[in-house]
């Protein structure tokens, strides 16, 4: 009798272990038809369009029909079993051994289409990602189109509402370029936005957002820079072009691009702010071109013209500790941090959690010996989320310390 019972009770275990599936997997497989276990947003929805639209449409009604035909079939299979043994007059251990392994062959079953259900949604969800992708992407430079750039404005302007952190635009309008298109042709107008794009993306920080904006117009997002820190990467932007030789069909141009600045007000929205720096852009080009200018709310005003050496992307990682009282830290208390820009007089890098210091050493050299450069942290702003805290630390150099072996320093 114990064995009979304790058969019965795994029959029961796998009874509610079979309705808890079926359960979960209807609510998964209607709600999620991407696989993620949440339903596509708005934002993901609208990126589909035309042909895709109903072809995904299409399979996901498909593939919604069999997942709902295998668990009809298999709460039909276990009403079967659960019925034969409801007319056995006497439950013998062979009955219910019969009844548990037949059990679990369905739960089995169901657990290998649920799998290949499973593994379609996968292959389903990285094709949806591809046409996402492509809706959001500009063909002719590899950059983000118009949507895109839309998009991640009105994201990075939310999050200025909520928390502050500095918001900066700079537009850039490649000058004369009817004159490259009528004396070159569309092809080669097309090859120097291309190269003009790689420029733009060489000149900023991964974290900056590059897009075409329509024609000739690229528009480039900083979150965390404020109008001050803007003006030496739009210089870095204009001089890196006008700079460069570009290589039509055997001729050698040269091409120049205006650019116009604004940063996020109180008094903003996202179609003032592109307002403002367009109107920027426009003084600019009024000015003479291959310039940029400032819109700081009520003026536009012409940035000083310099040469800025491009982002030294080999310095992106530097080794830096507390520098405390004028103590020098012991060798573990060094840390690797991922730069974003290193200049002559200072650099700034990412964290994921707020310094607790005012001054620090950064080291350099090799591993044996190392010379060391003091600096003072001028800002730290919060540009992660409440899933993914980032605080962007800017230092500016004090001055070299004399060469240290560390181990005589430790």
């Amino acid at each position: 009798m114990g064995l009979i019972a304790f058969l019965i009770a795994v029959l029961y275990v796998c009874l509610g272990f079979a309705a808890g599936t079926l359960l979960s997997r209807r609510n998964s497989s209607t709600a999620a038809p991407a696989g993620t276990g949440t339903p596509l947003s708005d934002q993901d929805t609208f990126n589909i369009c035309g042909d895709q639209a109903a072809e995904f449409i299409d399979w996901i009604h498909n593939l919604t029909t069999n997942v709902n035909s295998d668990v009809d079939r298999h709460s039909t299979r276990v009403a079967e079993i659960s019925g034969g043994l409801a007319g056995e007059r006497q439950l013998t251990i062979s009955a219910a051994e019969d009844a548990a392994t037949q059990l679990l062959e369905a739960n089995h079953q169901l657990q290998t289409d649920l799998a290949s259900a499973k593994e379609e949604l996968r292959a389903q969800r990285e094709l949806l990602d591809s046409y996402m992708a492509q809706a959001l992407t500009d063909p002719l430079t590899g950059l983000g189109n118009r949507r895109k750039f839309d998009q991640e404005l009105a994201r990075r302007f939310a999050q200025w509402r909520r928390g502050g952190t500095p918001l900066s635009l700079v537009m850039v309008d490649v000058d004369h370029f009817k004159r490259v298109n009528d004396t070159h042709g569309h092809k080669a107008g097309d090859a120097v936005l291309h190269e003009v794009a790689g420029k733009l993306i060489e000149s900023v920080r991964d974290m900056d957002i590059v897009a075409r904006y329509g024609g000739e117009e690229f528009g480039i997002i900083l979150p965390g820079t404020t109008l001050d820190e803007a003006r030496p990467v739009a210089e870095r932007i204009r001089s890196a072009v006008a700079g460069h030789t570009f290589q039509i069909d055997g001729s050698e141009l040269r091409i120049t691009v205006s650019a116009g600045l604004a940063e996020a007000v109180l008094t903003n929205d996202c179609e003032v702010l592109v307002t403002r720096a367009d109107t920027a852009l426009y003084a600019a080009k009024e000015a003479g071109r291959n310039c940029c200018h400032t819109h700081d709310g009520q003026n536009c005003l012409a940035v000083p013209q310099s040469v800025i050496q491009n982002r030294r992307k080999a310095d992106c990682r530097q080794r830096i500790a507390p520098f405390v009282d004028g103590q020098f830290p012991e060798a573990e208390m060094f840390q690797v941090v991922n730069c974003e820009d290193v200049f002559s007089n200072g650099f700034t890098y990412l964290v994921h959690a707020l310094p607790a210091y005012d001054k620090l050493l950064v080291a350099l050299g090799d591993d044996r010996r190392h010379s060391y450069s003091c600096a003072t942290v001028k800002h730290c702003r919060f540009i992660g989320s409440d899933h993914a805290p980032m605080y962007r630390v800017s230092c500016q150099f004090t001055g070299p310390l004399d060469c240290f072996d560390e181990a005589t320093a430790s």
